[in-house]
């Protein structure tokens, strides 16, 4: 590499070659004696970031800017499989359904709620008058909530796992569900092969009234980029438009074509897009995940996969 080095008494620069690190030269205008610096002190030159390559520390499945994903039907679980441009897979995803544990849950929180409801009555039908029915709501009500409290303490937490094939003998990231239950965030955290946390999303149910959106937060809280469906206006009209023909499967597939679903990544509070997750009209879900337009690599593409798969999941389309 060149060294450039520039002289103290009549500042010319030279550029000398590699050969001349580590020694004393003479200044062709002045004779002043110049001392070159080693190369290991000298400074390497920065790349402009768009132009930089940031995905050599990435693992070989997520260097690149173009994903593929497709829902596996007839599964009790949720699978998925990532492929690259040409198709050939790359990643095997799972969120799993927990079919014992949440039969369980249920068999023992649904006697809760009955008991309520009997005892509910009982009262009822012992006190009489409006005394008798508040009492009755009263007791009905925590005997309901407690049934529900203990449904949900033991269903487990669905967790979404990233492999490297259908193996699952390695893993790749895990987005793990924070919550059992959550009234306006909704939280999950993106971890490596490490463990190490990578980014946690945060999907907003007031935001989503109108327009469905998540954010997508540093380990440290900040807020760096935000996922949206790419028009407030389609939007609206897949909530009341959509709404009134589920009940019409062929009127509905007419109406998918012409309303998909599709997000935009962007910088939070930023309006340039730098990725779309975009649904093919098909039977089963097919997504194409295009980075092509964050050249300098912002977003990690660990996390704009596991993003593709929670906007998926998490929206339930």
């Amino acid at each position: 590499m060149p060294i450039t080095v520039v002289c103290s008494v009549c500042n010319a620069p030279y550029t000398l070659r590699d050969e001349y690190a580590g020694r004393r030269v003479k200044c062709p205008s002045c004779q002043n004696l110049l001392d070159v610096p080693e190369l290991s002190a000298v400074p390497v030159p920065v790349a402009d970031p768009s132009e930089a390559d940031f995905s050599d520390d990435l693992p070989e499945e997520f260097r690149r800017d173009k994903f593929l994903l497709r829902q596996k039907l007839w599964a009790i679980k949720e699978k998925y499989r990532v492929a690259d441009e040409e198709g050939e897979p790359i990643l095997y995803v799972e969120r799993p359904v927990y079919f014992t544990q949440g039969c369980i849950a249920i068999v023992a929180g649904i006697p809760i709620i009955i008991g309520a409801i009997v005892l509910a009555a009982f009262v009822a039908d012992q006190m009489k008058g409006e005394a008798g029915g508040i009492a009755a709501v009263v007791v009905g009500g925590i005997g309901a909530l407690i049934g529900l409290a203990v449904i949900i303490a033991l269903y487990p937490k669905r967790h979404v796992q990233f492999y490297t094939d259908e193996s699952k003998r390695t893993l790749v990231l895990e987005a793990k569900q924070d919550q059992k239950i959550a009234f306006i965030n909704f939280w999950y955290t993106l971890t490596d092969e490490n463990g190490e946390v990578l980014v946690r999303f945060r999907k907003n149910f007031v935001h989503g009234i109108l327009r469905k959106r998540w954010f997508i937060h540093a380990p440290n809280g900040e807020i760096l980029f935000e996922v949206k469906e790419d028009s407030i206006i389609l939007s609206l009209l897949r909530r009341t438009v959509g709404s009134i023909v589920d009940e019409i499967p062929l009127l509905g597939l007419v109406i998918a074509a012409a309303l998909r679903t599709n997000f935009i990544f962007t910088r939070y509070g930023e309006t340039k897009v730098l990725g779309e997750f975009n649904r093919r009209l098909t039977l089963l879900d097919r997504y194409v995940l295009d980075l092509s337009d964050d050249p300098g690599r912002e977003i990690d593409r660990r996390v704009a996969v596991a993003m593709g798969v929670l906007l998926d999941t998490g929206e339930r389309r």
